[in-house]
């Protein structure tokens, strides 16, 4: 490759995690509580996956029907620098902990989307982005890999341990949704 290429001419795929009120991937026929890999793949209601990098950032919570792009900073420091906070009810604008997760995600080779076209031993792999931006998704699933990732079994290697990726339904009293959660699977071989 020629050229000034960097990381923002790379679009890697992203996983979403079905919800009632996910329309467009409910009329293309995926179904509430599993996960699609770029809009195209199903990936079912479980999927294995082995994490290759977790990035921790503060976005701006924004109300859910915001049109704006929240902005993301780095750092703790960084937002408040600009003006915001992590803290509730302080008058400020707030930002949250967002984690990223660059996955290897398992799936079919001769899938018709054509997303696993890594092939290793006869089954399919693709990078895959998952933004965990939501309370629960932080909670459930970010905290469960980073924990590993940090003092857990993984601690010394985040990419040696497969995971089963399912969700569960939650609820708070008048609205339901699916939440995310890792299991550990075993070991890489």
């Amino acid at each position: 490759m020629e050229g000034d290429f960097t990381v923002t001419d790379v679009e890697i795929p992203k996983i979403n995690l079905v919800q009632a009120m996910s329309t467009e991937l409910v009329t293309n026929g995926f179904k509430v509580g599993e996960f699609v890999l770029n809009r195209q793949a199903g990936l079912g209601e479980e999927f294995k996956f082995v994490v290759l990098n977790l990035k921790k950032t503060y976005q701006e919570d924004l109300d859910y029907d915001s049109d704006q792009m929240p902005r993301i900073f780095a750092s703790v420091a960084e937002a408040e620098t600009a003006g915001y906070t992590t803290k509730w009810n302080t008058g400020q604008p707030r930002v949250k902990p967002v984690i990223e997760a660059l996955l290897l995600v398992e799936g079919d080779p001769k899938d018709a989307s054509g997303q696993f076209s890594e092939v290793y031993k006869g089954k399919g792999y693709a990078r895959a982005l998952y933004t965990l931006a939501s309370s629960s998704a932080y909670r459930m699933f970010g905290k469960v890999l980073a924990t590993a990732g940090l003092i857990g079994h993984l601690k010394n290697d985040l990419a040696a341990g497969w995971w089963t990726g399912s969700s569960t339904e939650m609820s708070n009293g008048k609205n339901k949704w699916q939440a995310p959660k890792p299991t550990p699977a075993g070991e890489v071989d």
